[in-house]
Formats: structure tokens, sequence, C-alpha cells
């Protein structure tokens, strides 16, 4: 089954029909914010997804930004956390130093994915066309519902923060302006929206 469904660059409508499920972020629920919603698919899903996964994480490493401390086994928050302070802290022991950070978060930024954009990207970076076929079917047409407790919905269809660390020597800024407009006409050009921006100089 696994075999043909990749051959055929198409994914069963039942393998990719999610129920999604709202977990408890904090102790004490105040909104719906307080909830992230968790899909749930398929079991034979999932064991394809981790096949595709493993063939697909080689031909795409090379074309990642470094450091990549999303989607990465064995690397987490902590890494990006140390490596960020490591690099701010290094820089800011040298005279006439600034260091700016600006963090971005992208609201839904998974739900405004452009699955042809990406397909166009795999392709690019090696990816053989029937199996970015195939992620272009995936995440296409993927019913979901919504399920709490014994309530079910009816089926519906439907790495998002980043930080931008900029070394600054004697104020000047330029290359780190510069840094920010690719960063924002790269958003553009992938239709992601900024939704929160925080700012932050270390002097």
């Amino acid at each position: 089954m696994f075999n043909m469904s990749l051959k055929l660059g198409r994914v069963p409508q039942l393998w990719k029909t999610s129920c999604v499920v709202p977990v408890l972020k904090t102790q004490h629920p105040k909104d719906l914010n307080s909830y992230r919603p968790v899909a749930l698919t398929s079991h034979l899903m999932k064991s394809l997804e981790r096949v595709v996964l493993t063939h697909l994480r080689p031909l795409v490493r090379p074309s990642m930004d470094p450091p990549p401390f999303a989607y990465q086994p064995g690397v987490g928050v902590d890494d990006a956390v140390i490596y960020l302070l490591h690099r701010a802290l290094s820089h800011l022991e040298k005279p006439g130093s600034t260091v700016r950070i600006t963090f971005f978060y992208f609201s839904s930024a998974f739900n405004t994915k452009q699955p042809g954009l990406l397909k166009d990207k795999l392709e690019h970076v090696g990816v053989e066309s029937h199996l970015s076929n195939w992620i272009l079917d995936y995440l296409t047409n993927r019913p979901q519902y919504v399920r709490a407790r014994d309530c079910v919905s009816d089926k519906v269809k439907f790495s998002d923060d980043s930080a931008i660390v900029g070394l600054i020597t004697n104020e000047e800024d330029t290359e780190y302006r510069e840094l920010i407009q690719d960063f924002v006409d790269w958003c553009l050009q992938n239709h992601l929206q900024k939704t929160k921006e925080l700012v932050v100089d270390f002097c």
C-alpha cells in the first residue's frame, strides 16, 4: 500500500483525515488560547510519514538555514537559547558593540502554507517528482474534525516562530536592516504574515 501511494503520488482521503483534540497548555485555562490543537492522523499515515521523513531529511538538510534548531532530532529550544546567548555575549565583549535581536511569531503558519510553492522548492533541492507530488497531495484537501470529550464536530478542511540576531559595531546597523528587509521579502513571497514582533537591544 505504501509503495503504491508513493508511486502514484496520491494519499487516500482516510489516511490524511485529522482528528483535532484541544490539549491544555496551562493548568488554569482562561480562554481558547489556553489550548493547543493537536491533530491526530491514522497509525498507517504516521508510519508512512516516518518513512518519507527518513528519506526526505538528507535531501533537504543542505538547503536548510544554519543553525537548524527546529524539527531536528536531539535538538531543541535549549540549544537555540544557548546559541543565541553565546553569539550575543561574545559580540558584546568587543568595544562599541551592540546586539539587536528581533523575534517574530507567525500566526497559523501551517494553515497559510502554499502546497504548490512547497512542491516547487522541494523539486528545486532535488526531491523526486513522485515524492513531491505525494507531499502536495497529502497537504491538499485535508479533512479535519474536532473532538472534545464526547462531542465531535463536522469535518472541515483547511519552524511558526523565528529570531534574527544583529551583531552591530559602532552603531553601524546597515547589514542588520538589510537582513530584516530580506526576511520581510521572504515572508511576502511565502505568504506568511507576521503577527507579533519583539525587538531587544543589548549594549
